[in-house]
């Protein structure tokens, strides 16, 4: 749907595809997106926790021995980094990080998918993008990738996390349950917008001798902030798609604008969105079983280490 390919909509899709390769179509490309999946989200966990943990480390280095100083000539200035928030630094090294390692399986990934034809495995697609293309085709798209990446990643990290504590606070709990970590996962998921607001201001009311969180206040917030920042942020992955896979029509745009100029051209703006519906419903339970498999690991291998 995103590179303008079959039906414009989520079950004329699914009927094409079932129509055309049977049910198993509907994984085509499953088992590259698996290898695909596994090193990213390792890599990107793994980046969020350590520079999440350096940054709070450091941070509280600095408030007792005060700001890291900048000498130019004669000049001293102070670096006020403890204001930096160690969660949005390391969402945004996390995805930074797992794009530059990772993206030449999703550019595999996609070939997989939207032509089985031209590429019916993983080993022909790998030798055949490397014959026409070279080590670039594998990086094809990787430009808005990383621009749509780096707020997703920020936020997307930020989100959770202020979700997380939250929501601990409203319930007045040390830990959350599965079932709770599904749920705040899966919002977050859908919000990808910056909401640093939130972490900045208590959303509170009082009732009587308690103070009361607003958690409905910041989930309607959030699930709101997510829908509209994905309406803008979309058109970047439809010109991630199309850089990927231009070349299957052979006319690939040589750069973003000329991707979405083609869009427009032949789609109209509507073009821009084709598909945002199937990405939020894969990006919400997603992002809710991830994260829910990631404290429970995290409980497991640091049972012995303070939590951040």
């Amino acid at each position: 749907m995103v590179v303008g390919v079959g039906s414009k909509h989520i079950t004329g899709s699914f009927i094409e595809i079932i129509d055309e390769n049977g049910w198993q179509g509907l994984w085509a490309g499953n088992t590259i997106n698996i290898l695909r999946i596994i090193p990213t989200q390792a890599i990107e966990l793994a980046t969020f926790e350590h520079v999440k943990r350096a940054i709070t480390s450091a941070q509280e280095k600095w408030k007792e021995n005060g700001c890291p100083k900048l000498q130019i000539g004669h000049i001293n200035l102070d670096l006020p980094f403890p204001w930096i928030s160690p969660v949005a630094v390391g969402g945004a090294a996390a995805g930074i990080m797992s794009t530059l390692v990772c993206h030449p399986l999703e550019v595999i990934k996609d070939r997989l998918t939207v032509n089985q034809e031209v590429y019916p495995s993983i080993s022909l697609a790998f030798s055949k993008i490397f014959k026409d293309d070279g080590i670039g085709g594998f990086y094809a798209g990787i430009s808005p990738t990383l621009m749509g990446m780096l707020p997703y990643s920020t936020c997307y990290y930020f989100m959770y996390e202020t979700l997380k504590k939250s929501y601990s606070q409203a319930k007045k709990k040390n830990s959350l349950n599965r079932a709770e970590l599904l749920i705040i996962g899966s919002l977050s998921g859908n919000a990808k917008t910056s909401v640093s607001f939130l972490s900045t201001r208590d959303w509170k009311q009082e009732n009587k001798n308690s103070t009361i969180y607003c958690l409905e206040l910041i989930l309607v917030l959030c699930i709101s902030s997510g829908f509209a920042a994905s309406t803008i942020s979309f058109p970047l992955e439809v010109a991630r798609k199309r850089l990927m896979v231009g070349a299957l029509q052979g006319k690939c745009p040589t750069n973003i604008a000329a991707a979405l100029s083609e869009v427009i051209r032949e789609k109209g703006l509507l073009g821009l969105y084709r598909g945002w519906g199937a990405n939020c419903l894969k990006v919400v339970p997603a992002s809710g079983i991830t994260w829910m498999f990631y404290e429970a690991w995290k409980d497991i291998l640091l049972a012995d280490r303070p939590r951040l």
